[in-house]
């Protein structure tokens, strides 16, 4: 049966509607149950794509996550690196102020190396002039001696003369609290047991009397020929024989002071004494230049201030003078109070150690004194050797500072 016979069978039947409603309705409910298989497959495969896309996105949530502890150790790590290289930066820095100053620590270093080769070789060339000046200074006073006829006195005015005239204006030498003295034989003559005996005696001289006086003390001892001079003692050289058979004197030489004595006396007193003497006068005196003010001596110079030279034992200088210590013969000297005039004769003050002087700037037998006048810029000196009265000369003029 066609469709079209199929169709009239119905409209003769009247069932055309019916069938047509049934066929709706069962169409609608075939719609439906494809409408519910299909929104159940599609729930399904929804679902499915779902829990992919959850798994994805927890897969992604745990990607950012050791994405962002790889971050956060990177900046940790950079944060150490910025730290290390920020040390490092202030280590270069500190070696630079270091080299800086090294730099600068070195120059200051060439600088002082150059200043003391400089000074060096000024000393150098002052060292060898000061050795001509002494060589000259010891010739001129040689030559002085003979033309005033070759005596002892003449040999101690000689001295006087020159350095006083050579040395007037030096600069002060810085004398230490305690002096360090040397004795020194340059001959074969004098036993080592003597100089011993008279060293002894000669370090209570300084301590003992010396000191309290004049506020000088000094360290004695005796040193083989050999042996260099320690550096900073002022040495006593004992030689053969001076000019004009002097006793002994003393000097400058390369800024060190230095006391000669004659060895060629027999007297051991006589030896000792000289050795007595030239120690308190380089003790007190050591550049030959100290002077004290005080009134002249000289009559024509109506009680005008002069400047005397300050020779403590050559102004009482006799070692008829002298005094003992323990058996040897030692040189007097002057305090400090034989240069004011001013002070009442004997019992008001004591003028000299041994008391043999009675009023001040008195000099005794054998002793003489030396002044700078500067009105007229002249030295003068007054000695007693000869006579009854002290006898006063012109020794010369003043050397210009």
């Amino acid at each position: 049966m066609t469709y079209k016979e199929f169709v009239e069978l119905l409209e003769e039947r009247g069932d055309l509607v019916f069938i047509a409603d049934r066929g709706l309705v069962r169409f609608g409910k075939f719609v439906a149950a494809a409408i519910a298989i299909f929104s159940v497959v599609g729930l399904f495969l929804f679902g499915a794509r779902l829990d992919a896309i959850s798994d994805d996105i927890s897969k992604k949530a745990e990607e950012v996550k050791q994405v962002q502890l790889a971050t956060q150790e990177s900046q940790v790590k950079l944060g150490e690196a910025r730290l290390l290289a920020a040390s490092e930066l202030q280590k270069i820095a500190d070696a630079q102020k270091q080299l800086e100053a090294s730099g600068k620590e070195m120059r200051d270093f060439i600088e002082k190396i150059k200043a003391e080769a400089t000074r060096d070789l000024e000393d150098i060339g002052n060292s060898q002039r000061r050795a001509l000046n002494v060589s000259q200074t010891l010739s001129r006073i040689v030559t002085i001696t003979q033309e005033r006829g070759g005596t002892k006195e003449a040999f101690a005015e000689a001295i006087t003369t020159v350095l006083s005239v050579e040395r007037t204006g030096d600069v002060a030498l810085p004398v230490p609290a305690t002096i360090n003295v040397v004795v020194v034989s340059q001959v074969q003559t004098v036993k080592r047991a003597d100089m011993e005996r008279i060293a002894a005696a000669l370090q209570k001289q300084v301590t003992r009397d010396l000191k309290p006086a004049w506020g000088l003390d000094a360290a004695l001892r005796v040193i083989n020929a050999d042996d260099p001079i320690p550096a900073g003692s002022w040495p006593i050289y004992i030689r053969a024989q001076l000019p004009a058979a002097a006793g002994g004197y003393h000097l400058m030489e390369n800024g060190r002071p230095y006391a000669v004595v004659a060895a060629e006396v027999t007297d051991i007193n006589l030896f000792s004494y000289w050795m007595s003497r030239e120690l308190l006068n380089m003790l007190v005196d050591p550049e030959g230049n100290r002077t004290i003010t005080a009134r002249s001596v000289d009559p024509k110079d109506n009680g005008a201030q002069v400047d005397y030279l300050v020779e403590i034992a050559s102004t009482v200088g006799a070692v008829e003078n002298s005094y003992k210590i323990d058996g040897i013969t030692v040189s007097d000297f002057v305090l400090p109070d034989w240069f004011k005039p001013g002070l009442p004769e004997t019992g008001q003050a004591r003028l000299d150690f041994t008391g043999g002087v009675k009023r001040p700037l008195q000099l005794l037998k054998g002793s003489y004194v030396s002044w700078l006048n500067r009105a007229n810029s002249s030295w003068y000196q007054s000695n007693f050797y000869d006579g009854t009265e002290p006898v006063i000369r012109l020794l010369g003029p003043a050397a210009v500072p």
